[in-house]
């Protein structure tokens, strides 16, 4: 897979996924893809949740909505664009991303499946043929769904805190995607994900605040 430049793999990506950016290089870290690791426990501070446990509670839910609000930081502009709407889960494996301003558009993974909707205009693809894109929001779906197994597949997955605010590091394995997406973070408290940050490889990246609806 040929590599664009930073600046158009930033337009590339925003044309076919509204609210996601591409990530910063790729970590030697995600060499090791497919397994966990939490840091260990200090004095007075219990050690962080497995990922199995964490995901016990923000998963399980046949039904999870939220509003969002994103935040996307590049190089080639001065401020954040910012943009909102509504993120919705249904189980087993269904993500809608809904955007209401500045422009109304839609992105929804069922499966392995990947639709796009702007300007009227609908395409369809597997999103195994745009791997970063499968990294920023198969990432996202397979936390809520709960899916621990699905995310080592696809990530080298770091735990750290505790259930009362833990934060999950996700670095893609695949070398495709890592070209494009850096890291994914998620940062929440108890079983509620609240932020969803992306690095990209050209050092842009991308904030999405989440709020129950």
């Amino acid at each position: 897979m040929k590599r664009l430049p930073a600046a158009l793999a930033t337009i590339a990506l925003a044309a076919l996924l509204p609210g996601a950016a591409p990530a910063q290089a790729a970590s030697p870290a995600a060499a090791g893809a497919g397994s966990a690791a939490s840091p260990p426990a200090t004095a007075g501070r219990p050690a962080a949740p497995t990922l199995e446990a964490l995901l016990a509670r923000i998963g399980g839910k046949p039904l999870q909505e939220a509003r969002f609000v994103e935040k996307k930081y590049l190089a080639v502009l001065d401020a954040p664009v910012e943009s909102s709407g509504t993120l919705r889960y249904r189980a087993p494996g269904r993500l809608e991303k809904n955007t209401e301003h500045p422009v109304k558009e839609s992105m929804m993974l069922d499966g392995d499946q990947l639709v796009v909707e702007r300007n009227g205009r609908r395409r369809s693809l597997p999103a195994a043929q745009l791997p970063g894109v499968a990294a920023l929001v198969g990432g996202l779906r397979d936390t809520l769904g709960g899916d621990a197994q699905a995310l080592r597949r696809m990530f080298k997955v770091v735990v750290q805190g505790d259930a009362s605010s833990w934060q999950i590091d996700l670095l893609p394995a695949d070398v495709s995607a890592a070209q494009l997406v850096s890291r994914v973070t998620l940062r929440g408290r108890e079983d509620q994900l609240l932020e969803v940050e992306t690095l990209q490889a050209d050092r842009d990246r991308s904030v999405m605040t989440l709020s129950s609806r």
